[in-house]
């Protein structure tokens, strides 16, 4: 994600995490995974809601289409 130069840089924060984790209390290594799983899910959302009207558009060409009988038995070779 951050490309070949970064690469070690995400090495020491894998292994950062595993010595944290080894030395701290459980409650704190769930938070953290908790934390880590919030912090995925934002660029999720944001994509989401990005990429939804195009998504609408596509699903309503494909009906329209599906609906039309462009998708015959013929023309997918089954």
């Amino acid at each position: 994600m951050f490309g070949v130069k970064r690469g070690n840089l995400y090495n020491y924060l894998y292994i950062g995490t595993i010595i944290i984790g080894a030395v701290t209390s459980l409650g704190f290594v769930v938070n953290l995974i908790d934390s880590s799983f919030a912090l995925m899910a934002i660029p999720t959302m944001v994509s989401a809601v990005i990429l939804a009207p195009k998504a609408w558009a596509a699903s309503k060409d494909y009906f329209a289409r599906l609906k039309a009988g462009e998708f015959d038995k013929q023309q997918t070779g089954h």
